[in-house]
């Protein structure tokens, strides 16, 4: 089946309303639930295939996909009450329920999704929970092979087949390259044109979100050094909670400075090339890739 083809057919579904269901909805989120729950070390094998990944970082960004899921259940739940509180009630005070209820009642449509290397399952079935919890059909754009023949036998099982489809990657042809082109991970919602052609009517991805610590004289400045390492070679410089900023006090500068780069260098989750400082536009580069770091110079 062409991409096109998948495309449409999604379109189809989405018009049917199905997906608009409540019990559609918590379904397609519990089959993700349990597609994770029960399938864990498949899952884990496929990931790792990618050396640049760690089991550990693997095993992190599942058991944030079943916390998500988890929640998007509770807020299912919680939706389907507050539905019917409104439903059955005429009272001014219910115009926040009704708020709520109309936020839930105008799914967007079909949603691509597409993965990350980095995080190949919090990418991928993160965004799916989050696209199936508000009623849509999703289309996955999945780049890496052993993870996307590894969740293929797992979607069917745990999901509607009709809710879904697998692009092929290898097959875009130049009126869809432009989906693809987005960057990773991303959503985008599609629509169809009048002449039948589909279109990437909008493209969503993630902010980048911003750290910030303090280490101070009276805390453990080795410790601190190495947290730091840990959390920002994880995922191969690629951790989206990661420390972006970090305020030193000068009594201890040039030991966390020392302690941070010898961390940098023998860090559990993976070896990185530091220790060379180089100059450039008035900060000092203390480590490169994955672990890009600078010293500013302090005002």
């Amino acid at each position: 089946m062409s991409n096109q083809t998948s495309f449409l057919k999604l379109n189809a579904v989405f018009d049917t309303g199905v997906s608009r269901s409540l019990s559609w909805r918590r379904k397609q989120l519990q089959g993700i639930h349990d597609l994770v729950q029960n399938n864990s070390e498949p899952l884990v094998k496929a990931a790792l295939r990618d050396s640049r990944l760690t089991r550990a970082e693997v095993l992190l960004e599942l058991a944030s996909v079943l916390e998500l899921v988890r929640s998007e259940i509770d807020g299912i739940k919680k939706y389907s009450k507050s539905s019917a509180a409104f439903k059955s009630s005429v009272r001014s005070s219910v115009d926040s329920v009704h708020q709520r209820v109309a936020s839930r009642q105008l799914p967007a449509g079909v949603i691509v999704v597409k993965s990350s290397w980095s995080h190949p399952y919090s990418s991928v079935l993160g965004a799916a929970a989050l696209a199936y919890a508000a009623g849509n059909v999703v289309a996955y754009a999945i780049s890496d092979k052993a993870v996307a023949s590894t969740l293929a036998p797992l979607f069917s099982t745990n999901l509607d087949q009709s809710g879904y489809e697998l692009l092929d990657l290898s097959t875009f042809d130049k009126a869809h390259a432009h989906i693809l082109d987005a960057v990773s991970p991303s959503v985008s919602l599609l629509e169809v044109a009048n002449d039948g052609s589909v279109y990437a009517a909008s493209v969503a991805t993630p902010l980048p979100k911003s750290c910030v610590v303090y280490v101070h004289t009276s805390g453990n400045v080795k410790a601190a050094a190495w947290a730091i390492a840990a959390s920002k070679a994880a995922f191969n410089g690629q951790a989206p909670l990661a420390p972006t900023v970090a305020f030193v006090d000068n009594a201890v500068y040039e030991e966390f400075r020392f302690e941070l780069l010898t961390a940098l260098r023998n860090t559990p989750y993976r070896k990185t090339s530091s220790g060379g400082v180089l100059s450039a536009q008035g900060v000092d580069v203390l480590a490169q890739e994955p672990c890009f770091v600078v010293e500013a110079p302090s005002t």
